[in-house]
């Protein structure tokens, strides 16, 4: 364009079609540019580029001279907007401001040097794109800004051979349409997701300081630009005196590669020639890569004004907590350095202008962090949310998952600090900060309840943490805590006071914390730990917690913990197994409120038989012997009927129908069925025999032999009647499913029913074969049969008179036996009352007695095993404590012996010794008190010898608080002299300092 079009005057008349558009006054400069953008969007000339179709073609003769007229129009536009374009300083006047589709080639060199022109203005840049009216012309400078690196990924479309005509004709048929101006084309490409990126002669390069990153550039032909935008980035002052600066820089995200670029021009000439070589062509076609960030290896640390909770890297020591700008800041952490960035812009630099922490600013900042820190996480190829936390730094979450408390108290303590500064009157941090969520849904207290810190529990939950905010599944932290069997962290949180958590909160699946502990709990080695469950299970149980509430779907927790028989007696310590009992079911019996869990165990042992025999390697799947019979046996000792039938199922789902297929079995009789099942496998696989599988075999009969060994010693019988249908005339228990309706229900299962008529159908003879022969049989039915009639009563038993029906499973009948179902009569089989249960039962299940207060009281088989385990647990805790104390003074007095024995310098020391005790010397024992000694009885030899041991634990304690008198002088000495000498060092460096 001739030099003449840059003096067109201020008042311009622009007719485009029929519209006038009059620019009167400098202010008005840029509605000027955008109406008349606007107008040329709007009107109906054609590109040059676009090639003419038929029809125009045909009518170009009688179309001429409206399409000369449109041109001259055109070129009056072109003029107006290069003179408005010079006069508000956005190009360089040394150069064409609008190019033409002939004049394409410089394109790239004229973007460029408008961006030199903003980056080398004094002026601040806002990453806003919403321009304020204080700052309209800024703002345009901004979005020129955003075209320096936005044309980086725009690709230069040459023109095509057919549109290669000559330019008179051109001109003539068609004219030329100028481009959109530089912003909205800067605009589009930034808010784009991805912008393919080529490199094409004239566009600007990016150049790079290390040869590594620039052949890595090279090396991609189509990059993806993700996000750009302005922005400040932080450099400390020259001299330890200066303040900081902030320099206005380009941060560009890509996704191809995955880079993050700050970007700056260069310095000089020398510069690109330095970086580029002989061929650079100035300073202003080329950005130069001042950081180079790979998202793989670096970090975030988020600004205070986003997390207030996030430290400073690099804090402003001499204005702290009002310096309100530096609030801005947030830090990307590589390898090599730290890049402190803001997205703050303001027309004022002041450290303390409060407009920092407007919602413009914090909605900026969070915009940049957003894309750096979703950056940083897509670089990553596998990461979960834990390590998330180790990526963006800043939060609640990431103090905790680095697992330095101090760092977390200052963190709570700086954000607590700036929570008073604005107002906040409460003692506690706002629950927006301590109780924060990440992308999963998790707090900072529940990453630290799964990681079992139990101190940083204490820190969270003392800054006011909520202690029943729920996670995605819906556990609390107790759930989390319980799961982790973290007795310390669960007392922690349930001492909380606002708000009060919940014992018995449930989750998705309807779990309180103690069910979780008892059925999923493991320590840090993932294995189970029967005392962590124990701690877990009483502090629960102290604030109220409870096994089962409000849950109708699972079964109860003895079921679930398989054969762990360590972390079953745990549980079970924690259930009320003793009568009468606490449910709702009127009547109902222990092994029923318990879901049969003796039959349960047997159960899973016979389907855990069957898998095996079913498929090649099912026999790793069987547990050892040793703990299927302690699981039996822990069960028997703790009151469960050895001959009890199962009646119902008092619960829901699939788990209820599978039990209750088994309607009327005995524990023996469901172990006789397996043992059958076994047998006949075995006859049908002859041929297929082999070391191994006869080796597999040998082990699961060898299993079911001590199974029934087991429950024989406990009371079991042999010459039960086969399983009936139905409890004579009873029908289904309230709330349980029938027998057919459970039959039904399993059809589907991979485990066949058991065949109950083949079971009938078995006599004594094949029952006793099945279960490894009389012979064996006979000593466990004598050792039952030989223990004492009656066992005294420990007081846990409760005895009553009455007795009631119910219809509740195990429930009492006046017409047949609670336990074993047979039918009573006046003469055999007379009933008999349970005084402990209030059941009606036969005689056969009520063999044995207990002695209360020396009355004998009938109660059942099953709870005569309780009463002798109860007794045998308190005498042998009593005689284990006798034990302990008596071997312990007898070592004492062994002790005292071998040196009353030494001489010479070995007794002069054990005086010493003695003195410093507080004792007498012992060569002043004469020669008669030795003898003397000597012929004492081994009872008087013991009370002296604990008597000596008192009078030393009293001279050891007295010793002790004068050692602690003197530790704590000694604390205070060496505080005293660390404040010395820092006084010290204090006054050395005032008296060398240069002022």
């Amino acid at each position: 364009m001739a030099d003449e079009n840059l003096n067109i005057s201020d008042d311009v008349d622009v007719h485009v079609g029929s519209k006038e558009v009059i620019a009167t006054s400098e202010n008005e400069r840029e509605d000027i540019v955008q109406e008349v953008s606007v107008q040329i969007e709007n009107s109906d000339v054609e590109d040059a580029d676009v090639q003419l179709s038929d029809e125009v073609a045909v009518d170009k003769e009688s179309n001429c001279t409206e399409d000369e007229q449109n041109t001259e129009s055109m070129l009056e536009v072109t003029e107006v907007l290069e003179k408005i374009v010079n006069e508000v300083g956005i190009a360089n006047s040394n150069e064409p401001k609008l190019l033409t589709t002939a004049q394409d080639e410089t394109e790239g060199e004229d973007a460029v040097q408008n961006n030199e022109q903003l980056l080398s203005t004094d002026l601040p840049v806002t990453a806003n794109d919403a321009p304020t009216k204080a700052n309209e012309n800024k703002d345009t400078g901004v979005e020129q800004l955003q075209t320096a690196v936005a044309r980086n990924a725009i690709a230069e479309t040459p023109p095509s051979k057919d549109n290669t005509t000559d330019a008179s004709n051109v001109a003539a048929e068609t004219p030329t349409e100028p481009p959109k101006d530089d912003t909205t084309d800067a605009l589009q490409s930034v808010n784009a997701d991805t912008t393919k990126m080529t490199a094409s002669v004239g566009l600007r390069e990016i150049l790079f300081t290390d040869q590594g990153w620039s052949q890595l550039w090279t090396a991609i032909p189509d990059k993806q630009l993700s996000f750009t935008a302005p922005v400040l980035r932080v450099e400390a002052g020259r001299f330890f005196w200066s303040s900081e600066t902030y320099n206005k820089r380009v941060l560009a995200i890509y996704k191809q590669p995955e880079l993050i670029l700050v970007l700056r021009l260069p310095v000089d000439a020398d510069e690109v020639k330095r970086l580029q070589g002989s061929q650079a062509s100035g300073r202003s076609s080329f950005l130069v890569a001042e950081s180079v960030i790979d998202p793989k290896t670096s970090k975030i640390r988020l600004s205070q004004l986003t997390h207030p909770t996030s430290l400073p890297l690099k804090p402003d020591r001499s204005k702290g907590i009002q310096n309100i700008r530096k609030r801005t800041c947030f830090d990307i952490l590589t390898p090599t350095e730290v890049i402190e960035l803001s997205a703050a812009f303001l027309p004022d630099d002041s450290f303390d202008n409060m407009e920092y922490a407007s919602e413009k600013c914090l909605s900026d900042t969070f915009r940049f962090e957003h894309a750096i820190s979703e950056s940083l996480l897509m670089a990553q190829t596998d990461f979960q949310n834990m390590e998330q936390h180790q990526i963006i730094l800043g939060t609640p979450h990431s103090y905790v998952i680095g697992g330095n408390d101090q760092v977390l108290k200052e963190a709570l303590a700086s954000a607590f600090e700036l929570q008073k500064s604005s107002g906040g009157g409460n003692n506690k941090l706002d629950s927006s900060v301590i109780d924060e969520r990440d992308t999963s849904g998790n707090t900072a207290l529940h990453y630290a309840c799964r990681n079992r810190r139990s101190s940083t529990v204490g820190i969270l939950v003392g800054a006011g943490s909520n202690c029943s905010i729920q996670t995605a599944d819906l556990k609390t932290p107790c759930h989390i805590a319980a799961l982790g069997l973290d007795a310390s962290s669960l007392s922690t949180i349930l001492s909380a006071q606002y708000p009060r958590p919940d014992p018995n909160a449930l989750d998705s699946n309807l779990r309180t914390p103690m069910f979780v502990a008892a059925v999923e709990g493991r320590t840090a080695d993932g294995k189970g730990n029967a005392s962590a469950l124990d701690q877990c299970l009483s502090a629960l149980e102290a604030w109220g917690g409870q096994l089962m509430l409000g849950n109708t779907t699972d079964l109860h927790p003895i079921h679930l913990v398989q054969w762990k028989s360590a972390e079953l007696g745990v549980i079970l310590s924690h259930c009320h197994y003793h009568y009468p009992l606490l449910s709702g079911l009127a009547g109902i019996s222990a092994s029923a409120l318990y879901h049969y869990p003796l039959h349960g165990a047997l159960i899973h042992l016979r389907e855990q038989i069957y898998l095996a025999l079913s498929s090649s390697d099912g026999f790793t799947k069987i547990p050892s012997e040793m703990a299927i019979c302690s699981r039996i046996q822990t069960l028997l000792i703790h009151g469960f009927e050895p001959n009890e039938r199962l009646e119902g199922i008092f619960c829901e789902g699939n788990e209820s129908k599978r039990l209750t297929t088994y309607f009327g079995f005995t524990p023996l009789q469901i172990l006789i069925s397996a043992a059958k099942e076994v047998q006949v496998f075995e006859s049908s696989n002859q041929k297929e025999k082999d070391v191994e599988y006869g080796r597999a075999m040998k082990n699961i009969i060898e299993i079911i032999h001590s199974c029934a060994k087991t429950l024989l010693e406990k009371g079991a019988r042999l010459n039960m009647p086969p399983p009936p249908t139905t409890r004579l005339d009873r029908g289904t228990s309230p709330g349980c499913y029938s027998l057919k309706d459970a039959m039904e229900g399993t059809q589907k299962s991979t485990i066949p029913h058991i065949n109950r008529d083949g079971l009938n159908k078995l006599d004594n003879k094949e029952i006793l074969t099945l279960l490894g022969g009389a012979d064996r049989l006979k000593a466990p039915q004598k050792l039952f049969a030989s223990l004492p009639k009656s066992v005294d009563s420990v007081g846990t038993l409760q005895y009553g008179t009455t007795s009631r029906d119910s219809f509740a499973p195990g429930g009492s009948d006046d017409c047949s036996c609670a336990v074993c179902w047979s039918e009573f009569g006046l003469i055999s089989n007379r009933k008999h009352l349970c005084r402990a249960s209030g059941r009606y039962v036969c005689n056969d299940c009520s063999t044995k007695r207990v002695l209360d207060n020396g009355t004998e009281q009938r109660i059942t088989d099953g709870l005569y095993n309780l009463a002798t385990f109860e007794k045998t647990t308190v005498s042998g805790n009593r005689k284990s404590q006798v034990s302990s104390r008596i071997a312990s003074a007898c070592h004492a007095a062994s002790r005292s012996d071998m040196k009353s024995n030494n001489s010479g310098s070995s007794t002069s020391t054990s005086d010493r010794n003695r003195s410093f005790l507080g004792l007498s010397s012992s060569s002043s024992s004469s020669a008669t008190d030795k003898k003397e000694q000597k012929n004492l009885s081994a009872t008087e030899r013991i009370t002296s010898a604990i008597s000596g041991l008192g009078q030393a634990k009293d001279a050891v304690m007295e010793r002790g608080a004068k050692l602690e008198g003197l530790a704590e002088k000694t604390e205070a000495l060496n505080n005293a002299s660390v404040d010395f000498m820092n006084m010290a060092k204090e006054l050395e460096r005032q008296q060398n300092s240069w002022w």
